[in-house]
């Protein structure tokens, strides 16, 4: 074999050794937590206690959060404090982010152990609503102790619900704010009293909100749904004799 051969092998059995070797290296990908987290709420972690405090050492813990894409969200670093968090913004989509912990002991930097886990963020899918009976008209005049119930699917477990009576039009559903006044309902469900309630058209407003949702913000619907209703007053009992 000529020497330009044997540099050609070499070269190509050192490729394939790297190649391999990276392959034999590659980081496993984190493993689930099981934590479903909606936009808009906060991801609250903490990880090992010092168990070395008593000998004077310090722990250092680097919280790294990522995208799906591998693009660095946010990193945290604290000296004996074990509590990490971080507010999804309320703009993001469905997506997986992976965040990562490094724990260092600050009198021997040799001394690292790090770990990972991915938690999954989900924004719910706009909620129907299944109206009583199928009927969406009711008179001002029933009983005072009627009700009748709206459903949706169940609500999912990462996010809360709520359901208001709405004056039509509603101009802009998707801006129903957590904090409007006078809700109907809370949950998958929500029965109505429409005894009593001025006639005129309505909407039966539904909105799945973070779980953190309240009067500090985080109050805009994640998704919503509405059915119309129409309420209708007595008709007059005159008899007008001609």
């Amino acid at each position: 074999m000529s020497p330009y051969s044997e540099k050609i092998v070499l070269v190509a059995l050192m490729y394939l050794c790297l190649v391999a070797g990276a392959i034999a290296v590659a980081a496993p990908s984190c493993p689930d937590s099981g934590k479903v987290v909606a936009p808009g709420d906060t991801i609250s972690v903490t990880g090992p206690s010092n168990t070395q405090s008593d000998l004077g050492i310090q722990w250092e813990y680097q919280w790294t959060l990522r995208n799906s894409s591998g693009y660095q969200i946010d990193q945290q670093t604290y000296v004996d404090n074990t509590a990490y968090s971080y507010t999804v913004p309320d703009t993001e989509t469905s997506t997986t982010y992976e965040l990562n912990l490094m724990v260092t002991a600050l009198n021997d930097t040799t001394c690292i152990n790090s770990a990972c886990v991915s938690i999954t963020i989900n924004k719910p899918a706009a909620c129907s609503i299944t109206p009583p009976e199928g009927n969406n008209t009711f008179c001002t005049a029933e009983d005072a102790n009627l009700r009748h119930t709206y459903t949706t699917a169940a609500t999912p477990s990462h996010v809360q619900q709520k359901w208001w009576l709405l004056p039509d039009p509603v101009d802009n559903p998707g801006s129903v704010s957590f904090n409007t006044g006078n809700p109907v309902g809370s949950g998958d469900s929500a029965s109505i009293k429409f005894s009593g309630v001025a006639p005129g058209k309505y909407w039966v407003y539904s909105g799945l909100y973070a779980q953190n949702a309240g009067p500090s913000g985080h109050d805009m619907p994640l998704a919503y749904c509405m059915t119309p209703v129409i309420i209708v007053a007595v008709p007059g009992n005159t008899i007008l004799v001609t």
